[in-house]
């Protein structure tokens, strides 16, 4: 990896070791060298699979349990490092989706890929600029980057090059979760069983998620790998991240139309609740200790 990468990983990696000494949960493989100059972070071996694995070919109930893991360690490194609030960014971010693609790409033409792109603007007026929870963004969080050693989950890959909104990382999660089980029998099931998993060991550190703004960051998340998919330069592997892509986006488009319809009728229903208010559905992020205290973010 270039120098400055290098550096940054093996920083990354100090940061959540020294937060390790206090909270277990947040394991990590400890950074023993760095050669700055040649790209080279050595760190402590760590046996085991990885979660990716035990999600493709574990049970259910296991990937579930695992997954539940890997919410909390992420909401615990967000607490450990440090939180604000910030509006959620969701017009810019939608333009620079917009701007990255091709005239005539199947995002444009094909129905279930276009759905997905009209949803992102029909639901952008819920989400833009909402007041959400950020961070210092993990980068790549994902199910290759843990891996199951003495009994818990650790990282061997953790970035904190930028700060962004928590949502994203639990966005680019949860699809590489999703797009894990999306080959396997009782996938919608599975899935489903393994979302609800993550968000009990997120709210379980004592962050939250709300539906639309979560599931419009892991649309926006699925049409961007859709995007890309077709230039990967393993052949067979592009094939199937096409397929798994596609049923993706099909399956967040849904979720999003519905969770839509949902909250309109909550918000005619009832007046818009404070942006203190730790159930106010416009929410991505709440943050409250375990205890149930106040905190200042």
């Amino acid at each position: 990896m270039p120098a400055e990468e290098a550096r940054i990983a093996y920083a990354a990696l100090q940061q959540v070791a020294e937060l390790a000494q206090t909270d277990p949960v947040l394991s990590c493989a400890r950074p023993l060298l760095l050669f700055e100059q040649h790209g080279i972070v050595v760190t402590e071996w760590l046996e085991g699979p990885t979660l990716a694995r035990r999600i493709q070919f574990g049970t259910a109930r296991q990937s579930a349990h695992l997954v539940r893991g890997a919410g909390e360690w992420l909401a615990l490194l967000y607490r450990g490092i440090g939180l604000s609030e910030q509006p959620l960014p969701a017009s810019a971010m939608l333009e620079q989706l917009e701007n990255a693609i091709p005239p005539g790409n199947g995002i444009r033409t094909h129905p279930p890929l276009r759905r997905a792109l009209d949803l992102l603007h029909e639901t952008l007026t819920q989400v833009d600029g909402e007041l959400v929870l950020w961070s210092q963004k993990h980068g790549d969080f994902k199910p290759g980057n843990l891996i199951l050693a003495n009994g818990r989950l650790a990282a061997v890959d953790v970035g904190l090059r930028e700060d962004g909104p928590c949502g994203v990382d639990a966005a680019y999660f949860l699809n590489h979760v999703t797009a894990r089980l999306a080959l396997r029998p009782g996938r919608e099931a599975a899935s489903k069983r393994a979302e609800a998993a993550f968000l009990d060991g997120f709210s379980g550190a004592g962050l939250w998620l709300a539906p639309v703004p979560s599931t419009w960051l892991r649309l926006h998340h699925g049409l961007r790998v859709m995007l890309g998919y077709r230039s990967w330069s393993r052949r067979h592997f592009a094939v199937v991240a096409g397929v798994t892509g596609s049923w993706l986006v099909k399956r967040l488009s849904n979720q999003l139309a519905a969770s839509h319809d949902a909250q309109v009728g909550v918000r005619v229903a009832q007046a818009q609740p404070s942006v203190a208010n730790r159930k106010n559905p416009d929410m991505v992020f709440s943050a409250r200790p375990i205890d149930g205290t106040p905190k200042n973010v």
